[in-house]
């Protein structure tokens, strides 16, 4: 799967939707149960909030947090297989939209920012660069979630996650690494 991604990676936008669409079909992708420790943060720190995921797939997740009190949610994934697929929850408060991750731009702030297993897929200049647009476009008192699995395998994106703000949490569970972190000059968070 990595050579698919690297070869996608170098030829272009429509190439990588063509590939992820690919991996998507052929069910490369999680989906379905969730792990209890991102249902934990969501629950802990996505209460109220305006969420926003990048890489949301086929909306897996977003099912699983209908129950938690939230105002909005906006998930955007490059397969616009999947983003179909997640289209078909049917929440008035859930809107998704097909696109790479590395073109996004916030048109508002919003309180909740969740990557799972996606941001090590980009370039290091790509994810500094999203990473500091995303932080940047938090509301006061947000935060956002990342995981990664493979501890060491993506121990340059960890660490460079570490560095892009103040860690409110950071977990090792399960072989995955789960870290929110909120922008440098955030204020303290209680929740």
């Amino acid at each position: 799967m990595g050579r698919l991604v690297g070869l996608f990676r170098r030829l272009g936008p429509h190439a990588k939707r063509y590939g992820w669409n690919r991996e998507f079909q052929q069910g490369a992708w999680f989906s379905g149960k969730r792990s209890p420790e991102i249902i934990d943060l969501l629950e802990q720190y996505g209460e109220n909030a305006r969420i926003v995921e990048l890489g949301c797939g086929d909306g897996s997740l977003a099912r699983h947090i209908q129950h938690v009190a939230h105002i909005s949610y906006i998930g955007l994934d490059i397969s616009d297989l999947a983003i179909d697929t997640a289209r078909k929850i049917g929440d008035s408060r859930y809107s998704f939209s097909a696109g790479a991750i590395e073109d996004w731009q916030p048109v508002e702030p919003f309180d909740l920012l969740i990557m799972e297993e996606c941001l090590y897929y980009l370039s290091a200049k790509d994810q500094d660069s999203l990473l500091e647009q995303a932080l940047d476009a938090l509301a006061p008192q947000g935060c956002a979630i990342f995981t990664f699995s493979g501890h060491d395998k993506h121990q340059a994106t960890i660490d460079r996650v570490r560095q892009s703000g103040r860690v409110l949490a950071d977990r090792f569970r399960a072989g995955r690494t789960f870290l929110v972190v909120a922008p440098a000059d955030s204020p303290d968070r209680t929740s």
